[in-house]
């Protein structure tokens, strides 16, 4: 699996309208529960890696918005 969306963001992407966005190329898998969804079907992760972190230790950071930014940095203090 490369990438997945949570539960929280599909919810966030129908209630902004952003399914309509995407037309020609809708989103038609989401499971409640992905990582659950493989592992009933004999899938074991080997690693986890999150996008933001990951594009960080690349020196590529995401380009997101300074509000956003700053959110994710003070949240992942806790």
């Amino acid at each position: 699996m490369v990438d997945y969306f949570s539960p929280e963001a599909t919810k966030y992407r129908r209630r902004k309208g952003m399914d309509r966005q995407m037309l020609n190329a809708p989103f038609r898998f989401e499971p409640g529960d992905w990582q659950g969804f493989f592992r009933e079907n004999g899938w074991q992760p080997r690693e986890s890696r999150f996008l933001m972190e990951e594009g960080e230790r690349l020196d590529r950071p995401m380009p997101i918005p300074w509000p956003i930014r700053t959110v994710w940095t003070f949240w992942s203090f806790f």
